[in-house]
């Protein structure tokens, strides 16, 4: 029997020969998704001008001027001003786009945007050894942890982007969790506001649910219009998307489908978006760990709460405020459950102990049916829920009515902000035209200063 030969093969030996130690993925390997909306201690600068980009990219930035000045050296990029980064990946994964990106755009700075700790790190690792392996390459990318979804603004100035990517986000399959899906209508305000006049925003998903949401949000959106299969054709990056990501691989090798929508940024705005919270139909795929763990905290303090006499409808009311979708019947159950105590002065007698226990039960119910519906098949609604329905239909009805005269508010107010922004640039170019023209003057009045 011959001797199995173990040496290394591929860019594996060439990465040997050449003496560059490239990081295993399989050291840094994380749960697949976070929840968004987790707090995290993140350094983030307060503002765009406040973060210092030479640590991310040396090559691209002038050595300090104090230390170039001591040593008599003064070079044409220390004159100009520093680059910007024009390209962000949010979510960028163990970094497979930048790396296929960055020989296509060798004059442009990438940013990764990664909120896992594990995978960051690898992708800081990948790309410096990259760095080392190839001197004079790679040195147009980098990676930063940090949450995108909160802090994207933090990181880039109004118009400062060229490129965002979005490539096989978390779907987060609940209605309840859809709030943290990160193509919205709020956080699409939000992208235009980053985006320069005809930059571009790409996303892909191998989920055909979140394909149609992101699909939607997209074209409903005015500050976006979608760009044809011609126009895509002529872009590099986009013939990357559902080949250059490890996700995207995994996708191709299970014969899997995917769909992408990619948009053009139309017109520019002044101000970012107001915070608004949308949501849609459930699916009946899994969830996260992080959801379920969630999920777990929620039915624990209903199951509390239903056990206190006096207390046992505010479950209801605390599952209403997770769930929007659900809201008008979990209200209606706080209601019903209400009543008992309302008519009897809140007296603790035989009914209001049989509706107790009866409220206890419901809750576990409700609790199966949304977590473990495979485990529980709930009588037909036509017995059960028909008459809630009729009642939260009815207190659907004067939501609605709320809701319309909110919206109304809220543009009012988005006009209103727009106006005062506007107003405050043209006040603001006023001042420093004003500035200019006074030094303008005194230097004629004082050339030798």
């Amino acid at each position: 029997m011959g001797k199995v030969d173990k040496r290394p093969t591929g860019s594996t030996a060439r990465h040997a020969e050449q003496g560059v130690k490239h990081p295993r993925k399989r050291l840094y390997r994380a749960r697949a998704h976070s929840n968004p909306l987790n707090d995290a201690n993140f350094d983030v600068p307060a503002h765009p001008a406040q973060y210092d980009w030479s640590t991310h990219y040396p090559d691209h930035f002038p050595k300090d001027p104090a230390e170039q000045s001591s040593q008599g050296v003064v070079t044409a990029a220390s004159l100009c001003e520093p680059p910007e980064v024009n390209f962000a990946d949010v979510g960028c994964g163990f970094g497979g786009l930048l790396v296929k990106l960055a020989p296509l755009y060798p004059d442009t700075l990438m940013l990764g945007m990664e909120l896992r700790d594990k995978v960051s790190e690898y992708v800081k690792e990948r790309v410096l050894a990259l760095r080392r392996e190839n001197p004079g390459q790679y040195t147009n990318i980098s990676c930063l942890r940090t949450n995108a979804q909160k802090y994207l603004v933090h990181y880039f100035r109004k118009g400062q982007l060229t490129k965002l990517f979005f490539l096989f986000p978390d779907p987060h399959f609940k209605a309840s969790t859809h709030r943290r899906r990160i193509i919205s209508t709020a956080q699409l305000a939000d992208y235009a506001y980053l985006l320069a006049p005809g930059g571009m925003l790409y996303t892909i998903t191998d989920v055909a649910e979140l394909g149609a949401w992101m699909r939607e949000k997209a074209d409903a959106h005015p500050l976006f219009e979608r760009l044809s299969d011609e126009e895509l054709e002529l872009d590099p990056a986009a013939c990357l998307l559902a080949s250059a990501t490890e996700e995207g691989q995994k996708v191709a090798r299970n014969s899997g489908q995917t769909w992408s929508v990619t948009l053009a940024i139309a017109v520019n705005i002044g101000i970012s978006s107001l915070p608004l919270l949308t949501g849609a139909a459930k699916t009946s795929r899994g969830t996260t760990d992080d959801t379920d763990e969630e999920d777990g905290i929620k039915w624990g303090v209903m199951t509390i709460l239903s056990c206190f006499p006096l207390l046992n409808w505010l479950a209801w009311v605390f599952a209403a405020f997770d769930d929007e979708e659900r809201a008008p019947i979990y209200y209606t159950n706080a209601f019903v459950y209400l009543l008992p105590w309302l008519s009897r002065g809140f007296e603790l007698d035989r009914f209001s102990i049989a509706c107790l226990l009866v409220g206890i039960a419901h809750v576990q119910v409700e609790r199966i049916a949304q977590t473990e519906p495979e485990t529980l098949q709930l009588p037909s609604s036509d017995v059960i829920h028909k008459p809630l329905e009729k009642a939260a239909a009815l207190l659907g009805d004067t939501t609605r009515a709320y809701e319309d005269v909110i919206e109304e508010n809220l543009e009012s107010t988005r006009k209103q902000a727009l106006e005062a922004e506007l107003e405050a640039d043209k006040e603001m170019r006023q001042r420093q035209l004003e500035d200019w023209d006074a030094k303008l003057r005194q230097r004629q009045k004082d050339p030798e200063n």
